[in-house]
């Protein structure tokens, strides 16, 4: 049987997947490092996630 989640709990769970990865990435990185990693975060989540797959996601994520 399937689990069904309010709005409130998908939302929670994203809010909570984001600040895990925010969490690591500044653990592993300063400040200046980060403000400079523009272009590296996004190759990377093109091999995490394939380039069609991360452009998905960029817009589908887009406040529209």
């Amino acid at each position: 049987m399937a689990t069904e989640y309010t709005d409130k709990d998908l939302l929670l769970m994203r809010q909570q997947r984001v600040q895990r990865i925010v969490d690591f990435i500044a653990q592993e990185y300063t400040a200046d490092e980060i403000n400079l990693a523009g272009e590296a975060l996004w190759l990377a989540m093109q091999t995490i996630c394939s380039p069609s797959g991360a452009a998905w996601i960029i817009n589908y994520s887009q406040v529209k």
